[in-house]
């Protein structure tokens, strides 16, 4: 079985995941939002394009083989086209310009899928008069055909056994057509579902869609009035150019059977196609079905389709170009027919007669059931699922459809296959959000309660806990007396360094003093020496002259005897002058060496004294630094209290409020 090839392209980037296109999804689970962002699975795709006009973020897009077909031309291949007659109404007045200048491209000849409606038409008629089917669904629609392959089998044999008319037009160029029996062949289509068409059957090459020539038009700047009109090679169809339009089969067959209408329904539009086909079989079981099932997946028809230019504008516009097509090509066949209906549709007969046969346009469908993996979980698996979506109580069960599913089991479902998960849900999100803000809201009335009474502790007096002796809480008023204390015991501070480092200036000063009168004592000390020399001296003197004395009263004799006592008490003097003299020496030593020490220690003293008195100093001017900052914060934080303190009070007001609102809210 050959794999569905994959028309839906997803950018990632541009997705934000907001499930737009599983809403508008007739299927559903052929989209993947286990993710960041909704991929789809081809396989499961029906190709139908609604989620492309759904997804307002441009994230979806359809593919189609235009670069292709673009690179084929400037190969110079040999090339043919078929227009689906949606056409008409795309490109109103200049779609045959459209031709000219594809043509002007190298683009060999141009065929009308319209006509092969008209074949399509006589296959349908020649089922129903040969097999006499209980249902028919007509199957120009591929989106159509790949869902009953996919998700409804059991209608595969009410299908037309016939080939689409975009098919009948290439099979009818294959067969009648032998000078483009080998060209290859582009088709402008509406429809970008139809590559699956082309992929199943072998025919068809390029699916080339009107939105991608419009873009290719408008980005190049081509003036397509400029080119020539361009036909097509094959007859003119009759009334099948309505096909693009819905009934448009219906008003196609009523041509050969008046009674049309009786027998068929139209249908069309995924709000309403595929929830029919899923009560058809019951329909067709109980004979209450259709003969014949006229059926599109768009609501405006091919016309409409998603790749198409009409999406934006009115069914009454589109209509009309294709009334009025229809109109004139009726006209040149009651021309033709000598202005008689009856006559008129026997060349209509004609005409189709020649390029259809039995069993050419033949077409044959394929089971694709097995790709459809999606399982349903049982009743158990199903309330696990729910308990994991929140959903726990029958109010929790919203159906809202935000997910894309349309209830809250289809959405279980897709969580179940592994194609989303709860967080998708809105009811989880609800519920996920009252759990977080509840949170949030009891985090933030306890964050408030603190606050507001920390900045209650920060205007009122200081607080302390008596359950808990360790904490204190010292309040802006508090900080400013603290402040104001440290001030004056700065002020203090200051005031002892002076008045000690004048006394540190008094005591330099009165050591300097008394190490000058000890140098001058020691100074003098000196001359002392000297006086006691000379003293010396004149005894040393006096006893050599007492000595002499005393030889010359000797000599004398009774004469000399007063002068010899005279001269030995001047001799004992003498003595006795020396000895102290001696003494002196000795008291003068100790006096000079006591001075000496006075000397060293004064000077030492006198350096400690310096080095305090800088130590002061220095002192002095960190205090007084110390002193400036105190009188510079005290300034700076007794604005900033009566600043603040307004704040606050406000703070503290606003905060209390916060907390009667979040009470509020909470009940």
């Amino acid at each position: 079985m050959r794999r569905l090839s994959k028309v839906i392209e997803v950018d990632p980037d541009k997705c934000v995941n907001c499930h737009a296109c599983i809403d508008v999804c007739p299927v559903k689970y052929c989209n993947d939002a286990s993710g960041d962002h909704v991929e789809v699975n081809a396989e499961l795709c029906i190709a139908c394009g609604s989620c492309i006009a759904a997804c307002t973020h441009e994230a979806r897009r359809g593919v189609d083989d235009f670069p292709a077909f673009l690179a084929a031309l400037k190969r110079e291949e040999p090339l043919v086209a078929i227009s689906a007659p949606a056409i008409a109404s795309n490109f109103p007045d200049n779609y045959l310009r459209i031709h000219g200048w594809l043509k002007s491209l190298g683009m060999e000849a141009f065929f009308d899928v319209s006509f092969g409606a008209e074949l399509t038409v006589s296959s349908y008629l020649h089922h129903i008069k040969k097999r006499d089917p209980r249902a028919v669904i007509a199957q120009p629609c591929p989106a159509l055909v790949t869902y009953l392959e996919i998700y409804q089998p059991e209608l595969l044999p009410f299908l037309a056994p016939a080939d689409s008319p975009m098919l009948h037009t290439i099979k009818m160029i294959r067969t009648y057509y032998p000078q483009y029996k080998r060209h290859r062949i582009a088709v402008l289509s509406p429809c970008y579902a139809k590559r699956r068409e082309f992929d199943a059957t072998g025919f068809g090459d390029f699916n080339v869609t009107y939105k991608s020539l419009n873009r290719y038009i408008e980005e190049t700047g081509l003036q397509i009035r400029s080119y020539p009109e361009v036909g097509f090679e094959n007859p003119a169809a009759e009334r099948g150019v309505l096909f693009s339009t819905p009934g448009g089969l219906m008003r196609t067959v009523e041509r050969e059977l008046p009674n049309a209408a009786r027998i068929t329904r139209k249908i069309e539009g995924p709000h309403l196609i595929y929830d029919y086909f899923k009560k058809l079989p019951e329909m067709i079981s109980q004979g209450y079905s259709p003969k014949l099932l006229d059926c599109l997946n768009c609501d405006m028809g091919c016309n409409g389709g998603p790749g198409t230019l009409n999406l934006e504008k009115s069914p009454d516009e589109i209509e009309f170009h294709i009334e009025n097509r229809n109109r004139k090509v009726q006209e040149e066949y009651l021309k033709k027919g000598l202005g008689i209906k009856r006559l008129s549709r026997r060349v209509v007969r004609k005409v189709i007669s020649d390029y259809w046969q039995e069993g050419l346009y033949d077409r044959f469908y394929t089971d694709r059931s097995s790709s459809n993996q999606v399982k349903t979980p049982s009743n158990q698996e199903l309330e696990k699922i729910y308990q994991e979506m929140h959903k726990l109580k029958p109010e929790d069960f919203l159906n809202c459809g935000a997910c894309g599913y349309g209830n809250c089991k289809a959405m279980a479902i897709a969580i179940y296959n592994s194609l989303n998960r709860p967080s998708n849900c809105f009811h989880y999100e609800r519920a996920s959000r009252t759990d977080v803000l509840n949170l949030l809201m009891d985090r933030m009335k306890e964050s408030t309660e603190r606050l507001t009474g920390a900045m209650r502790q920060l205007t009122e007096e200081v607080s302390r806990d008596k359950e808990d002796g360790d904490r204190e809480f010292v309040s802006m008023r508090e900080i400013a007396l603290i402040t104001e204390q440290i001030k004056e015991n700065v002020n203090r501070g200051v005031a002892f360094i002076s008045k000690s480092l004048d006394k540190m200036r008094e005591i330099e000063d009165s050591t300097s003093i008394t190490t000058e009168g000890i140098k001058t004592l020691s100074s003098q000390i000196g001359s002392i020496w000297e006086i006691v020399r000379i003293i010396s001296t004149i005894a040393d003197q006096t006893k050599i002259i007492a000595f002499n004395a005393e030889l010359e009263a000797a000599s004398a004799g009774e004469t000399g005897k007063s002068f010899e006592i005279v001269a030995g008490e001047i001799r004992r003097l003498a003595d006795n002058t020396v000895a102290s003299t001696k003494q002196i020496r000795d008291k003068i030593e100790e006096i000079q060496k006591s001075s000496d020490s006075l000397i060293k220690s004064s000077l030492k003293e006198r350096e400690c004294v310096q080095e305090g008195s800088e130590i002061s100093g220095k002192l002095q001017e960190i205090f007084i630094e110390v002193l400036s900052f105190s009188e510079s914060s005290e300034r700076t934080i007794k604005s900033s209290i009566e600043s603040q303190a307004s704040t606050f009070r406000q703070t503290l007001e606003e905060l209390e409020q916060v907390g009667e609102e979040i009470n509020k809210f909470n009940v």
